[in-house]
């Protein structure tokens, strides 16, 4: 999903990205254009259109946005967590830094899980890139758009329908801000090894 006109697009690198190796990606591609506005009428239009295409219940969606890399391994490591996890909810790949740095997360409390070869916890909130089933989605859609950033609709989900969202420790992608980079993963090589690629 883009939110942006055709000037925009032809200067993001998703453009450049296409035009170089979109026949050769490894998964089906294929962008659609739209004006948004903003990030969150951005997200709300992707649900929408997400929820008008009908997948299936066991079907799950990945809302990433473009900010991220990921580790080598982890469409492996996610299929073993859908396939052996129990009561899935939400699913970050992302281990956020800043649990590890703010006062704010001293007291914070996870449960720990192992499926397959890989540790998860159980954390309050993410970013807007996330794992859901279709199933899940559809039950709780109108609350993620009616309740403001990520942070806050994580929240919600909590607070109303006792949702929950794991994360992978260590993380198996991570948001591109240099100081919130997933801990313990040498992010710049693996960067450098997809730009070989």
């Amino acid at each position: 999903m883009f939110d942006g006109n055709d000037a925009s697009f032809d200067d993001d690198f998703l453009s450049s990205y296409m035009k170089s190796r979109g026949e050769q990606s490894p998964i089906k591609i294929k962008i659609i254009q739209f004006n948004g506005g903003s990030d969150a009428k951005s997200f709300h239009q992707t649900i929408d259109h997400i929820l008008d295409q009908k997948y299936s219940d066991d079907d799950w969606i990945y809302f990433l946005e473009n900010d991220y890399l990921h580790d080598a391994n982890w469409i492996v490591k996610l299929s073993n967590l859908i396939n052996l996890g129990k009561n899935l909810e939400y699913v970050s790949l992302y281990d956020h830094f800043d649990k590890y740095l703010y006062k704010q997360y001293d007291d914070l409390e996870s449960k720990l899980f192992f499926y397959g070869n890989h540790h998860w916890r159980s954390t309050p909130s993410t970013c807007a890139s996330f794992l859901v089933s279709s199933h899940i989605l559809n039950q709780d859609a109108q609350i993620i758009k009616s309740s403001g950033g990520d942070h806050d609709f994580f929240t919600a989900l909590a607070e109303k329908k006792s949702r929950k969202i794991i994360s992978p420790i260590p993380g198996l992608s991570t948001h591109c801000m240099i100081d919130f980079l997933s801990p313990g993963i040498d992010w710049e090589k693996i960067s450098n090894s997809e730009k070989l690629n």
